[in-house]
């Protein structure tokens, strides 16, 4: 995009409706294109759902950072062996993902796309890939188990609690802000009032401030969610 403003945004997803059709939800962050008013008016005509991933926190939008992550790393390596960036793509949707047993083009699809490398004929042949979201949920359960041996929930925010909200950079030097807890989003994210100043930021980037005089914290200290928790514990 050269622009990154709502109206190319809307532009390039009209193009997609256009070959795939409109979609019931999207999954958008929280940047001025996708999060203005003239974006929500648009999605409101096409009736779609929009769900905002939570602020400055990629972890909850996680099936785009992993999408864009492939394609980053398919695209350097096609440049680096001085390939065709579109044959590369086109491999890629025709290779099975890690852990499926299908590939992204049959899931989109329900079949594999014809490529330069040889292939049966049935292969070509519409079939439902009915067995995919078993596959998928295993491995969102596996991932669960995996994930949730070392969390821990944090501790609920209230309206009016003070809080010290995480420097948005972390270069040396940064303190942590404080701030007050104006409005709850529902899951794990507030708007905080900050320096005069409304910004939304998930629980993680938040640390509950019991004391007014409590010590300056340095950026080092949020690097998980489970330590975010351990951390504002030992300097309430």
């Amino acid at each position: 995009m050269n622009n990154q403003t709502a109206a190319e945004t809307i532009d390039l997803m009209q193009k997609q409706f256009a070959r795939w059709g409109i979609p019931d939800e999207i999954v958008i962050d929280c940047s001025n294109n996708c999060d203005s008013a003239e974006f929500s008016q648009f999605c409101q005509r096409k009736k779609i759902k929009r769900t905002k991933s939570s602020h400055h926190h990629l972890q909850s939008n996680g099936k785009s950072e992993s999408t864009v992550k492939i394609a980053k790393t398919a695209l350097r390596k096609s440049e680096k062996a001085a390939l065709n960036p579109y044959k590369t793509s086109l491999d890629q949707r025709n290779t099975p993902t890690v852990g499926m047993t299908t590939s992204p083009s049959q899931r989109l699809l329900n079949q594999e796309i014809k490529s330069e490398i040889p292939m049966k004929a049935t292969l070509l042949t519409p079939q439902l890939a009915e067995q995919v979201l078993v596959v998928k949920a295993e491995k969102i359960k596996k991932s669960h188990v995996y994930y949730d041996r070392n969390a821990k929930d944090l501790n609920a925010l209230s309206t009016g609690d003070t809080v010290r909200i995480k420097p948005d950079g972390l270069a040396k030097g940064q303190e942590w802000r404080r701030g007050s807890v104006v409005k709850s989003h529902g899951y794990r994210f507030y708007d905080v009032k900050v320096d005069g100043k409304v910004l939304r930021r998930n629980h993680v980037h938040l640390m509950p401030d019991k004391q007014d005089n409590a010590p300056n914290m340095s950026p080092q200290f949020h690097t998980t969610e489970t330590k975010d928790y351990q951390d504002s514990q030992t300097y309430k």
